[in-house]
């Protein structure tokens, strides 16, 4: 017998040319065989194969494979197990108790129960490094039994487990724990008992979650409008626990204080507003500016002078100088013409001058007062009037009705230098409809 099992080793550490595995010298020769042949039966023919139902041929092929994943130590035992673990998550099943499912003949080999005192020790290595990947991977709750080990603490919770704990509703709970960052993207679409995570990362998230207020508290306690603070959520100046764009975001009060000490952190203690000091919420009014807007400026450093009342806590007492506020408000001119001038310059209405610039006729393609895109210069005007001329404009020089000049351009061959339909009006090219002498 021990002849065939040094066999049965020795070929398969010449197959993969090593001689050394210090996983596999920790095993006596025949659990370090067994072993073996017990992780490739599970890689080769499925997570809860029968081993006694397997032929000599197969076990031999068996104990490569195991041999081959054994190579790389425990790290390669434990990646052989994540990927059993995580192939049953996908297939939306349980994941069983401490892996009895996910990897079945193993959990089985290893029972203590099955074995005498003897070779529970010979297999000792191998049921340690399964019982870390067990502890590492699924939530067992204090109380339980990885082989002989009790658990004492909680590390991980599921989005079930931590449901029947806590009385949330499982969607609910999974979009806090997402929105906390406890949860990856690629949980997402698992059952909600193979989503696994921190236990503790999580209690966290739900103590904030409780703690946390609704927008209206948020706006009372800030001295903001509902609108107002929910916009400052949106922005990023305030943190919720749920999306921005979530119907009742819930706010930390943790949150709430650290906005209100960046506002106020730069702020200039007075007793009485006054002049053009004037409150955030009035400034807003007179200027015609949202509030976030100046709460942003004030955050941004922007505003140069910033005031509080004096015993002031919230947005109510916060001052600002209106002219400042206006200046930030007021934008400096475009360089060019604006659709009304353009249309003067050119001797046409406004639609068709703008018509003109957002075909890509004069000037940069775009509208006319756009403030992305260049607008058109008395230098682009001028180059224009060079080369087209209107049918209305060419009846006013030739003395006729603008529809017998266009009659007689017609029968000339005269066509028009852009489609009519997109324009609203006719342009010929001035090289087709005048002499020389008049272009």
């Amino acid at each position: 017998m021990a002849g065939f099992l040094m066999c049965q080793l020795g070929s398969l550490v010449i197959s993969f040319g090593r001689r050394e595995n210090p996983f596999l010298d920790a095993f006596p020769l025949y659990a370090a065989v067994k072993t073996c042949e017990v992780v490739g039966a599970t890689a080769m023919f499925g997570r809860n194969v029968h081993l006694g139902k397997l032929d000599f041929e197969r076990r031999a092929d068996a104990r490569e494979r195991g041999f081959e994943i054994a190579s790389e130590g425990s790290d390669g035992i434990k990646a052989f197990l994540k990927g059993l673990q995580g192939s049953i998550a996908r297939s939306r099943k349980g994941l069983g108790s401490h892996g009895r499912v996910a990897f079945e003949t193993i959990h089985r080999f290893l029972a203590p129960r099955k074995r005498t005192s003897e070779a529970n020790v010979a297999f000792a290595p191998f049921r340690l490094v399964v019982s870390e990947f067990i502890k590492e991977s699924y939530p067992l709750a204090p109380g339980e039994l990885v082989f002989d080990e009790r658990i004492r603490v909680r590390t991980l919770h599921s989005v079930r487990s931590l449901s029947t704990e806590t009385g949330m509703n499982p969607r609910r709970l999974l979009k806090l724990l997402r929105e906390a960052g406890v949860v990856t993207e690629d949980q997402i679409d698992l059952s909600d008992r193979n989503v696994v995570f921190d236990a503790e990362r999580a209690r966290l998230a739900l103590q904030g979650a409780q703690e946390a207020m609704s927008v209206r508290e948020a706006a009372e306690r800030l001295g903001l409008t509902k609108g107002t603070t929910l916009n400052l959520v949106r922005e990023g100046f305030l943190r919720s626990f749920l999306p921005a764009t979530d119907v009742k975001p819930r706010i930390p009060a943790r949150s709430v204080a650290d906005f209100m000490e960046r506002l106020l952190e730069a702020a200039q203690v007075v007793r009485r507003s006054g002049g053009k000091r004037i409150q955030l919420r009035n400034a807003a009014r007179k200027i015609f500016v949202s509030e976030a807007k100046i709460v942003r400026w004030i955050l941004e450093k922007r505003l140069r002078w910033v005031g509080r009342l004096s015993g002031a806590t919230d947005c109510r007492g916060v001052l600002v100088d209106a002219d400042e506020v206006k200046s930030l408000t007021v934008r400096p001119p475009l360089p060019g013409l604006g659709m009304r001038e353009l249309a003067v310059a050119l001797g046409t209405s406004d639609w068709i001058a703008s018509a003109l610039v957002r075909h890509g006729h004069l000037g940069e393609r775009g509208k006319a007062d756009s403030r992305t895109a260049k607008r058109p210069t008395a230098e682009d005007v001028q180059r224009f009037k060079e080369y087209y001329v209107s049918a209305w404009q060419l009846s006013l020089q030739l003395g006729r009705h603008v529809s017998l000049v266009k009659q007689e351009m017609a029968k000339r061959g005269a066509k028009p230098a852009f489609d009519p339909k997109q324009v609203d009006a006719v342009f010929y090219r001035r090289s087709d409809v005048l002499p020389p002498s008049s272009v």
